[in-house]
C-alpha cells in the first residue's frame, strides 16, 4: 500500500514514455495519487485508489491508457486529464464516490484536450457530474471527445445546477463530441435542476445518440445556447416525476446572448412517461429545433401522451401496454419510426474481479 501525503502527488511521472504502473493500493487525500505530466504511451492500471483528492491526473500527456482501475470516495474527482492531454483511453474503471459539488469536478473530468475516448466505465454516487468535459474559454476547447458506453448512476446528489453527463462549451465551436451508448440511471432530485445529458453554455456540434437516460431530476436532456446538436435514437425515460424530455434555454449573457440556437434536432427517439401530464418539452427562448417522428407511450394508461406533443411534426403515438418493459416499447418503436434497440448489456466495465458482465438489466 502506499500512503498518500495530503499536500502533495504520491507518484509523479514527467517527461517520459512507455511506462507501466499496475497493482498498487494508494490510500489517503493526495491531491494527485497518480500524476503524469508530458508523458506518452503509458498504462495505468489495476490499481486500487481509496480516498484520494483526485486518483489520476494527467496533464500534456497523450497516447496514454487508464483502465480497470477502482476508485472509492474521491474528494474532489476520480481522473482528471486537462490541458493538452489528447488521444488517451479511459476504459473499464469502477469510480464510487467523488465530492466535487455542482460542475467542479466528478468521476471523470475533462478540460482543454483532444480526441480522448471515455468507455465502458462504471460511474456512481457523485455529488457532482459523472462525466465531465469543459470549456471555459478559448484555451480549454475540447474536441472529438468520444463518451460511450459507460453507467452512470446516481450522480448530482445534491446539485443545483449539474447532470450525469455535463458538457460545457463557452467557445461555441463544432465539438465533434459523441455521446453514445450510454445509461445514465438517477441525476439529482425531483425538483432541481439536474439533467441526463447537459449540453451546457453553447455547446455545439454533439451527437447523443443509443443512451437510455432515466430518473433525471429536471430534464432528460438540455441545450442550453448551442446549435447543430442531434439528439437521434435514445429512450427518455420520464417516470412519474417532473422531468421534461428536453429543455432548450437560450445561451445567457456570460457567453453570447445573440446565440440563436440554429440546427438542433430532436428525432426517432423512444421516450417514455409515467406521469398524468407529463411535460415533453421546455423552451426558455431555446430557438426553433427540428422536432420530427418520434414514438411517445404514456405508462399511466392514455392512448395518447398528454398534451399531445404539437411541437413534433410526426409524433407517433404508442399503446400504453408497451410500455411495460424496455423491450416491448423499443420494439413497438421500431415497427412504427424504425428505432434501432438498445443493447443495454454492452455498457459499464466489459467484466468486473469475477469475471461477469457489469450492467443494467433492462425492465
Amino acid at each position: 500500500m502506499v500512503e498518500g501525503d495530503p499536500d502533495a502527488p504520491v507518484i509523479v511521472v514527467r517527461d517520459t514514455r512507455d511506462i507501466v504502473i499496475t497493482g498498487l493500493t494508494f490510500k489517503g487525500p493526495s491531491p494527485g495519487q497518480i500524476m503524469m505530466m508530458n508523458t506518452h504511451g503509458s498504462i495505468i492500471a489495476e490499481n486500487n485508489f481509496q480516498s484520494p483528492r483526485t486518483a489520476i491526473l494527467l496533464e500534456a500527456s497523450t497516447g496514454n491508457v487508464i483502465a480497470r482501475n477502482t476508485i472509492v470516495r474521491a474528494l474532489d474527482s476520480g481522473i482528471e486529464l486537462r490541458d493538452g492531454s489528447d488521444a488517451n483511453q479511459v476504459s473499464d474503471n469502477v469510480i464510487n464516490g467523488t465530492g466535487a459539488p455542482e460542475t467542479k469536478g466528478g468521476g471523470i473530468f475533462l478540460h482543454g484536450t483532444r480526441h480522448n475516448r471515455i468507455t465502458h466505465n462504471l460511474i456512481e454516487n457523485c455529488i457532482g457530474f459523472g462525466i465531465g468535459v469543459s470549456n471555459w474559454d478559448d484555451a480549454t476547447i475540447n474536441v472529438s471527445t468520444s463518451v460511450v458506453f459507460n453507467i452512470v448512476r446516481n450522480t448530482a446528489i445534491s446539485a443545483d445546477d449539474s447532470g450525469a453527463i455535463y458538457i460545457l462549451g463557452r467557445s461555441g465551436i463544432d465539438t465533434r463530441l459523441v455521446i453514445a451508448g450510454n445509461i445514465v440511471d438517477g441525476v439529482g432530485r425531483s425538483g432541481r435542476h439536474t439533467v441526463g445529458v447537459y449540453l451546457d453554455d453553447s455547446t455545439s456540434g454533439a451527437l447523443v445518440t443509443r443512451n437510455l437516460i432515466r430518473r433525471a431530476g429536471s430534464d432528460a436532456i438540455q441545450i442550453h445556447g448551442g446549435s447543430y446538436n442531434r439528439i437521434v435514437n435514445n429512450v427518455l425515460d420520464l417516470g412519474d416525476g417532473i422531468a421534461s424530455a428536453v429543455l432548450f434555454q437560450a445561451a445567457p449573457a456570460d457567453t453570447n446572448p445573440l446565440n440563436l440556437q440554429r440546427g438542433n434536432t430532436v428525432t426517432g427517439n423512444l421516450i417514455l412517461s409515467s406521469r398524468h401530464n407529463p411535460s415533453l418539452y421546455v423552451w426558455y427562448d431555446g430557438g426553433s429545433p427540428l422536432i420530427a417522428a418520434n414514438f411517445y407511450v404514456n405508462r399511466y394508461g392514455a392512448t395518447t401522451m398528454p398534451p399531445a406533443p404539437a411541437t413534433d411534426l410526426q409524433p407517433v403515438m404508442g399503446d400504453p401496454a408497451v410500455g411495460v418493459s424496455y423491450a416491448a416499447a423499443q420494439t413497438a418503436a421500431d415497427a412504427a419510426i424504425g428505432f434501432t434497440p438498445l443493447d443495454l448489456s454492452n455498457a459499464g466495465p466489459r467484466f468486473n474481479k469475477r469475471g461477469g458482465r457489469t450492467g443494467l438489466k433492462s425492465r
